[in-house]
This record gives structure tokens, C-alpha cells and sequence, in this order.
């Protein structure tokens, strides 16, 4: 179990992810693709900003989504402070595990992972996508387009998702051509304008 938490109004401009666990154990992570110097620093800011906010000290990692390894320190300390994180490089992280949760946002995050097949495992993603409410869709669509970039994985997005939207059309047409050869009791066609006495004023309506 995962319950979100909230930093607005205490300095913080954006922490990609912080929650809490059924442990109580708070979790912080952070999404970096490209090396930054000052991640240490940077992280040592969120964690004291956290603990102002919950006063207890977060579990935090960067999760490196990069096209290149990153090397960056991953630790502040000096007199009488130390603060650290850990670097987990998503290409180290099981994919198809993610992929089994029922976690859309997990399955996103697949798509930066280790994956035993790249194009199938965009292809559930796509479906998974699908199956979601209309607004939870279109944001979780951008972001696996904005992910599958860093993995060149776009094409691949955009072609399941053609594929997706090209099988979608045909079920329905096949639907379609299904309910207009329903036959009544009296043996007309449902949806023959010569053959059923209402089909005129059904289509006008």
C-alpha cells in the first residue's frame, strides 16, 4: 500500500514522487535522465524539506532513466552532516515484474526497465492504456510517449498504438455489420429501410 504525500508550500518546486508505505516508512523518489553534479545537494534539500513537513527522514532514490549510465555522488557530508541516496539505473530493474502489476502507472515505468521483449511489452502497455478512463488515458498515453523517447522506443509506441486504434475500428465495424443482420421475429432485417417498416423514421431520429 502506497499513500501519496504532499510538499506544496514549503519550498520544494517539485519531488517527482513521495509517499508512504503501510510500514510508515516515507519514500522518495526522483527521476533523473541526464548526469547533475549537485544531486547530492539537491536531494539533501528535499530530505530536509520533508522532514519539516514529516518530521522523519525519507528513504530516497534516484531512479536514473537516462540513455547513458550516470556517474554522480550520491552523498553530502561535511561537519556534522551527512545526508545520502541511492542510484538505481532502471535497466538493472525487472520490467516484466512490473508489467504484472495492475498499476497502469507501473506499467508505464516498464518501459524503462529491463525487458525480455521490448515490442510486446509496449504492446500491453498500449492495451493496458486502453482499457483506462478517458482522462486517466490521455495523461498516462504522454507519458509513456515522453518515456519510450528515452529508451527509442517511440516508433514502437506509435505503431502498437495505430495497430491498437486500427483493431478498435474493426471490431466495431464488425459490430456494426453484426447488429444490421439481426433478424426480428417477423423476419425482417434490423436496419433495411426497404425490408423494415421503421428503418426511415429510426435513421432520421
Amino acid at each position: 500500500m502506497w499513500h501519496v504525500l504532499d510538499l506544496t508550500g514549503i519550498g520544494v518546486v517539485h519531488a517527482d514522487l513521495l509517499g508512504l508505505t503501510a510500514a510508515g516508512r516515507i519514500v522518495h523518489l526522483e527521476f533523473q535522465s541526464t548526469n547533475d553534479p549537485l544531486m547530492a545537494l539537491r536531494m539533501a534539500e528535499y530530505k530536509l524539506q520533508i522532514y519539516r513537513r514529516y518530521p522523519k527522514f525519507a528513504v530516497q532514490v534516484v531512479l536514473d532513466v537516462g540513455r547513458k549510465r550516470m556517474k554522480m555522488p550520491v552523498e553530502l557530508k561535511g561537519d556534522g552532516f551527512q545526508s545520502t541516496y541511492s542510484l538505481v539505473d532502471m535497466r538493472t530493474v525487472d520490467g516484466d515484474r512490473l508489467l504484472a502489476s495492475s498499476d497502469i502507472g507501473d506499467d508505464i515505468l516498464a518501459v524503462l526497465a529491463r525487458l525480455s521483449d521490448a515490442r510486446t511489452a509496449v504492446r500491453r502497455i498500449v492495451r493496458a492504456i486502453a482499457r483506462q478512463g478517458s482522462e486517466t488515458r490521455e495523461v498516462a498515453l504522454r507519458r509513456l510517449v515522453l518515456l519510450s523517447g528515452l529508451r527509442k522506443l517511440e516508433a514502437v509506441v506509435e505503431q502498437e498504438g495505430e495497430k491498437g486504434a486500427d483493431s478498435e475500428r474493426h471490431h466495431g465495424s464488425q459490430g456494426d455489420r453484426a447488429g444490421n443482420k439481426t433478424q426480428h421475429s417477423d423476419g425482417h432485417l434490423a436496419g433495411d429501410p426497404e425490408m423494415h417498416p421503421a428503418g426511415d423514421s429510426a435513421r432520421r431520429a
